[in-house]
Protein backbone atom coordinates (compact mmCIF):
# COMPACT_ATOMS: atom_id res chain seq x y z
CA UNK A 1 0.00 0.00 0.00
CA UNK A 2 2.84 2.40 0.82
CA UNK A 3 4.05 2.31 -2.79
CA UNK A 4 1.07 4.51 -3.66
CA UNK A 5 2.18 7.12 -1.16
CA UNK A 6 5.70 7.63 -2.47
CA UNK A 7 4.89 9.53 -5.73
CA UNK A 8 2.91 12.14 -3.81
CA UNK A 9 5.54 12.43 -1.10
CA UNK A 10 8.29 12.79 -3.72
CA UNK A 11 6.38 15.57 -5.44
CA UNK A 12 5.80 17.40 -2.17
CA UNK A 13 9.46 17.11 -1.19
CA UNK A 14 10.55 18.53 -4.54
CA UNK A 15 8.25 21.55 -4.54
CA UNK A 16 8.38 22.35 -0.84
CA UNK A 17 11.95 23.48 -0.30
CA UNK A 18 10.66 26.93 0.61
CA UNK A 19 8.09 25.79 3.18
CA UNK A 20 7.58 27.76 6.35
CA UNK A 21 8.84 26.33 9.66
CA UNK A 22 5.40 25.94 11.12
CA UNK A 23 2.18 25.02 9.35
CA UNK A 24 -1.28 23.91 10.29
CA UNK A 25 -2.40 20.34 9.64
CA UNK A 26 -4.94 19.88 6.85
CA UNK A 27 -8.11 18.42 8.43
CA UNK A 28 -8.73 14.78 7.58
CA UNK A 29 -12.11 15.63 6.07
CA UNK A 30 -10.22 17.61 3.39
CA UNK A 31 -6.99 15.63 3.34
CA UNK A 32 -8.59 12.36 2.23
CA UNK A 33 -10.38 13.67 -0.91
CA UNK A 34 -7.38 15.91 -1.67
CA UNK A 35 -4.96 12.96 -1.66
CA UNK A 36 -7.46 10.87 -3.64
CA UNK A 37 -7.51 13.54 -6.35
CA UNK A 38 -3.72 13.78 -6.29
CA UNK A 39 -3.47 10.04 -6.97
CA UNK A 40 -5.92 10.37 -9.88
CA UNK A 41 -3.77 13.21 -11.24
CA UNK A 42 -0.68 11.04 -10.84
CA UNK A 43 -2.36 8.20 -12.76
CA UNK A 44 -3.24 10.59 -15.59
CA UNK A 45 0.30 11.92 -15.83
CA UNK A 46 1.97 8.50 -16.03
CA UNK A 47 -0.50 6.97 -18.52
CA UNK A 48 0.69 8.12 -21.94
CA UNK A 49 -2.60 7.65 -23.87
CA UNK A 50 -4.64 9.40 -21.17
CA UNK A 51 -2.11 12.19 -20.67
CA UNK A 52 -2.00 12.75 -24.42
CA UNK A 53 -5.79 13.04 -24.58
CA UNK A 54 -5.62 15.83 -22.04
CA UNK A 55 -2.88 17.82 -23.72
CA UNK A 56 0.08 16.07 -22.04
CA UNK A 57 -0.35 17.92 -18.75
CA UNK A 58 2.62 17.19 -16.54
CA UNK A 59 2.23 16.01 -12.97
CA UNK A 60 3.27 19.34 -11.44
CA UNK A 61 0.49 21.20 -13.27
CA UNK A 62 -2.10 18.57 -12.36
CA UNK A 63 -1.05 18.55 -8.71
CA UNK A 64 -1.20 22.35 -8.59
CA UNK A 65 -4.76 22.32 -9.94
CA UNK A 66 -5.79 19.90 -7.21
CA UNK A 67 -4.20 22.09 -4.53
CA UNK A 68 -6.00 25.15 -5.90
CA UNK A 69 -9.29 23.25 -5.88
CA UNK A 70 -9.07 22.56 -2.15
CA UNK A 71 -7.52 25.89 -1.22
CA UNK A 72 -4.39 24.59 0.52
CA UNK A 73 -0.75 25.36 -0.17
CA UNK A 74 1.98 22.88 -0.99
CA UNK A 75 3.65 23.87 2.29
CA UNK A 76 0.54 22.88 4.25
CA UNK A 77 0.39 19.56 2.43
CA UNK A 78 4.07 18.90 3.10
CA UNK A 79 3.68 19.69 6.78
CA UNK A 80 0.62 17.41 7.05
CA UNK A 81 2.27 14.46 5.28
CA UNK A 82 5.45 14.96 7.26
CA UNK A 83 3.38 14.77 10.43
CA UNK A 84 1.60 11.56 9.39
CA UNK A 85 4.74 9.81 8.12
CA UNK A 86 5.87 9.96 11.74
CA UNK A 87 2.64 8.19 12.70
CA UNK A 88 2.46 5.22 10.29
CA UNK A 89 -0.65 3.68 11.86
CA UNK A 90 -2.64 6.88 11.33
CA UNK A 91 -1.23 7.20 7.81
CA UNK A 92 -2.40 3.68 6.98
CA UNK A 93 -5.88 4.54 8.33
CA UNK A 94 -5.97 7.59 6.07
CA UNK A 95 -5.00 5.53 3.04
CA UNK A 96 -7.62 2.92 3.85
CA UNK A 97 -10.17 5.73 3.62
CA UNK A 98 -8.61 7.04 0.42
CA UNK A 99 -8.85 3.64 -1.27
CA UNK A 100 -12.44 3.28 -0.06
CA UNK A 101 -13.26 6.70 -1.54
CA UNK A 102 -11.63 5.86 -4.88
CA UNK A 103 -13.50 2.55 -5.01
CA UNK A 104 -16.79 4.28 -4.27
CA UNK A 105 -16.13 6.83 -7.02
CA UNK A 106 -15.38 4.03 -9.46
CA UNK A 107 -18.61 2.21 -8.63
CA UNK A 108 -20.59 5.46 -8.88
CA UNK A 109 -19.21 6.14 -12.36
CA UNK A 110 -20.00 2.58 -13.47
CA UNK A 111 -23.55 2.82 -12.13
CA UNK A 112 -24.05 6.23 -13.71
CA UNK A 113 -22.68 5.10 -17.05
CA UNK A 114 -24.96 2.04 -17.05
CA UNK A 115 -28.02 4.33 -16.89
CA UNK A 116 -27.19 5.71 -20.32
CA UNK A 117 -26.44 2.54 -22.28
CA UNK A 118 -28.29 1.65 -25.47
CA UNK A 119 -30.73 -0.56 -23.55
CA UNK A 120 -31.83 2.35 -21.33
CA UNK A 121 -32.09 5.05 -23.99
CA UNK A 122 -33.94 5.67 -27.24
CA UNK A 123 -32.22 7.22 -30.24
CA UNK A 124 -33.60 10.68 -31.06
CA UNK A 125 -31.16 11.78 -33.76
CA UNK A 126 -27.88 10.86 -35.39
CA UNK A 127 -25.72 12.77 -37.86
CA UNK A 128 -26.33 12.12 -41.56
CA UNK A 129 -22.71 11.15 -42.09
CA UNK A 130 -21.16 8.58 -39.80
CA UNK A 131 -17.72 10.19 -40.00
CA UNK A 132 -16.36 13.68 -40.67
CA UNK A 133 -12.70 13.91 -41.63
CA UNK A 134 -11.86 17.62 -41.69
CA UNK A 135 -8.47 18.60 -43.12
CA UNK A 136 -7.11 21.85 -44.56
CA UNK A 137 -7.27 25.64 -44.38
CA UNK A 138 -10.51 26.04 -46.29
CA UNK A 139 -12.32 23.16 -44.61
CA UNK A 140 -14.98 23.96 -42.01
CA UNK A 141 -15.94 22.14 -38.87
CA UNK A 142 -19.49 20.78 -39.06
CA UNK A 143 -22.33 22.35 -37.05
CA UNK A 144 -25.51 20.40 -36.33
CA UNK A 145 -28.42 22.79 -36.17
CA UNK A 146 -32.19 22.62 -35.63
CA UNK A 147 -32.22 19.09 -34.24
CA UNK A 148 -35.85 18.66 -33.16
CA UNK A 149 -36.97 17.12 -29.89
CA UNK A 150 -40.65 16.50 -29.28
CA UNK A 151 -40.79 16.34 -25.49
CA UNK A 152 -38.93 17.13 -22.29
CA UNK A 153 -36.68 14.58 -20.62
CA UNK A 154 -33.09 13.63 -19.94
CA UNK A 155 -30.95 13.69 -23.07
CA UNK A 156 -27.58 12.08 -23.75
CA UNK A 157 -25.25 13.50 -26.39
CA UNK A 158 -22.40 11.18 -27.37
CA UNK A 159 -19.66 11.52 -29.96
CA UNK A 160 -16.09 10.54 -30.73
CA UNK A 161 -13.67 13.30 -31.63
CA UNK A 162 -9.98 13.64 -32.36
CA UNK A 163 -8.53 17.10 -32.76
CA UNK A 164 -5.03 16.57 -34.13
CA UNK A 165 -2.02 18.41 -32.78
CA UNK A 166 -1.59 20.07 -36.19
CA UNK A 167 -5.00 21.71 -35.83
CA UNK A 168 -4.58 25.47 -35.33
CA UNK A 169 -7.86 26.25 -33.57
CA UNK A 170 -7.43 28.45 -30.50
CA UNK A 171 -9.00 27.32 -27.21
CA UNK A 172 -11.37 24.83 -28.88
CA UNK A 173 -14.46 23.72 -26.94
CA UNK A 174 -17.51 21.61 -27.63
CA UNK A 175 -20.75 23.57 -27.20
CA UNK A 176 -24.29 22.18 -27.30
CA UNK A 177 -27.57 23.62 -26.07
CA UNK A 178 -31.37 23.46 -26.20
CA UNK A 179 -33.18 26.45 -27.65
CA UNK A 180 -36.51 27.74 -28.94
CA UNK A 181 -36.14 28.67 -32.64
CA UNK A 182 -38.86 31.31 -32.23
CA UNK A 183 -36.99 33.04 -29.41
CA UNK A 184 -33.34 32.09 -29.64
CA UNK A 185 -31.35 34.39 -27.39
CA UNK A 186 -28.32 33.28 -25.34
CA UNK A 187 -30.01 33.98 -22.00
CA UNK A 188 -32.90 31.66 -22.87
CA UNK A 189 -30.81 28.69 -24.00
CA UNK A 190 -30.18 25.63 -21.84
CA UNK A 191 -26.60 24.49 -22.24
CA UNK A 192 -24.87 21.20 -21.82
CA UNK A 193 -21.58 21.74 -20.01
CA UNK A 194 -18.99 23.11 -22.41
CA UNK A 195 -16.15 20.62 -22.88
CA UNK A 196 -12.60 21.76 -23.45
CA UNK A 197 -11.04 19.89 -26.37
CA UNK A 198 -7.43 18.77 -26.15
CA UNK A 199 -5.33 18.17 -29.24
CA UNK A 200 -4.10 14.62 -29.40
CA UNK A 201 -3.32 11.69 -31.65
CA UNK A 202 -6.01 9.73 -29.83
CA UNK A 203 -9.75 9.85 -30.32
CA UNK A 204 -11.80 10.73 -27.27
CA UNK A 205 -15.34 9.55 -26.56
CA UNK A 206 -17.51 12.19 -24.93
CA UNK A 207 -20.85 11.78 -23.21
CA UNK A 208 -22.84 14.83 -22.10
CA UNK A 209 -26.07 14.56 -20.16
CA UNK A 210 -28.71 17.22 -19.61
CA UNK A 211 -32.25 17.25 -18.30
CA UNK A 212 -34.72 19.68 -19.86
CA UNK A 213 -38.16 20.39 -18.41
CA UNK A 214 -39.18 23.33 -20.62
CA UNK A 215 -41.03 21.92 -23.62
CA UNK A 216 -40.61 25.17 -25.56
CA UNK A 217 -36.91 24.37 -25.90
CA UNK A 218 -37.65 22.02 -28.75
CA UNK A 219 -34.40 22.15 -30.72
CA UNK A 220 -30.76 21.36 -30.06
CA UNK A 221 -27.70 22.90 -31.66
CA UNK A 222 -24.32 21.09 -31.52
CA UNK A 223 -21.07 22.91 -32.28
CA UNK A 224 -18.36 20.21 -32.06
CA UNK A 225 -15.51 22.73 -32.29
CA UNK A 226 -16.03 26.33 -31.23
CA UNK A 227 -12.84 28.38 -31.50
CA UNK A 228 -11.49 31.84 -30.69
CA UNK A 229 -9.52 32.49 -33.89
CA UNK A 230 -10.42 35.86 -35.38
CA UNK A 231 -10.19 34.42 -38.88
CA UNK A 232 -11.58 31.02 -39.84
CA UNK A 233 -8.85 30.50 -42.47
CA UNK A 234 -6.55 28.39 -40.34
CA UNK A 235 -5.45 24.78 -40.68
CA UNK A 236 -8.03 22.33 -39.37
CA UNK A 237 -7.44 18.67 -38.66
CA UNK A 238 -10.28 16.83 -36.99
CA UNK A 239 -11.88 13.39 -37.03
CA UNK A 240 -15.48 13.26 -35.77
CA UNK A 241 -17.77 10.23 -35.77
CA UNK A 242 -20.75 8.56 -34.09
CA UNK A 243 -22.52 11.81 -33.26
CA UNK A 244 -25.89 10.90 -31.79
CA UNK A 245 -28.54 12.12 -29.38
CA UNK A 246 -30.63 9.84 -27.19
CA UNK A 247 -33.33 10.21 -24.56
CA UNK A 248 -33.25 8.26 -21.31
CA UNK A 249 -36.20 5.89 -21.10
CA UNK A 250 -36.49 5.90 -17.33
CA UNK A 251 -37.34 8.96 -15.24
CA UNK A 252 -34.06 10.12 -13.71
CA UNK A 253 -34.78 12.68 -11.03
CA UNK A 254 -31.21 13.78 -10.41
CA UNK A 255 -29.83 16.22 -12.94
CA UNK A 256 -26.52 15.12 -14.33
CA UNK A 257 -24.51 17.50 -16.46
CA UNK A 258 -20.97 16.20 -16.07
CA UNK A 259 -18.84 14.38 -18.59
CA UNK A 260 -18.23 10.75 -17.74
CA UNK A 261 -14.54 11.05 -18.55
CA UNK A 262 -12.07 13.00 -16.47
CA UNK A 263 -12.23 16.74 -17.06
Amino acid sequence: MLKWIFPILTFVLIISCDRRDKQQLIPRRDLIPLLADLHVADAISISSPIADQFGKMDSTLLYSRVMDKYGYTKEELFYTLEYYTGKPEKLMEIYDEIFALLSARSEEIKARYSQYTYTNTSLVWRSEMNRYDIQGDTAQYPVFDSIPIDSAGTFVLTLNIKLDKEDESENPVLIAYFYNPKDDTPDKRLYFDNIELHKSKYSRELMLIREVADKSLNCIRIIPVSFENKDSSFYKSMDLYNVRLSRVNTDIRKKSKKEILLP
